[in-house]
């Protein structure tokens, strides 16, 4: 989930540059659309939560194999 966040942070900072060529509403509806998913961390279900810990504890595992191997 975090790398989701940061991918659609980063799909905001591209659009960014596009803004003069889309009309004021649009733009206001995208930002307030897209604010909504990022702050939305805390009505995810329980399970969605789970499954981001799973997630998380995995990716530290490898980052960890990684530094391990490379040592």
């Amino acid at each position: 989930m975090i790398i989701i966040r940061k991918i659609y942070k980063n799909i905001s900072k591209i659009y960014s540059r596009f803004l003069d060529c889309i009309s004021h509403y649009e733009v206001n509806n995208y930002r307030e659309t897209l604010n909504s998913y990022l702050n939305n961390n805390k009505n995810i279900s329980e399970d969605w939560n789970n499954i981001r810990g799973d997630y998380e504890k995995i990716g530290n595992d490898i980052r960890k194999a990684i530094k391990n191997y490379d040592e």
